[in-house]
């Protein structure tokens, strides 16, 4: 199986990250408020994944 991240901790290939940002929706996102699925749908969108099924 391919890492997605580099030894540095990195993400060298997004596309291969299993991480799903709506994890962080309703936490703090320092002075510009708190984190919502609208955003997590940014994110996704940034790295060309669509979200995963439930």
């Amino acid at each position: 199986m391919m890492r997605a991240l580099a030894k540095d901790g990195v993400v060298e290939d997004p596309k291969r990250c299993a991480y799903d940002p709506k994890a962080l929706v309703g936490t703090a996102a320092g002075e510009c408020g708190t984190f919502t699925a609208a955003d997590a749908d940014i994110v996704r969108n940034i790295v060309g994944r669509s979200a995963p099924s439930e």
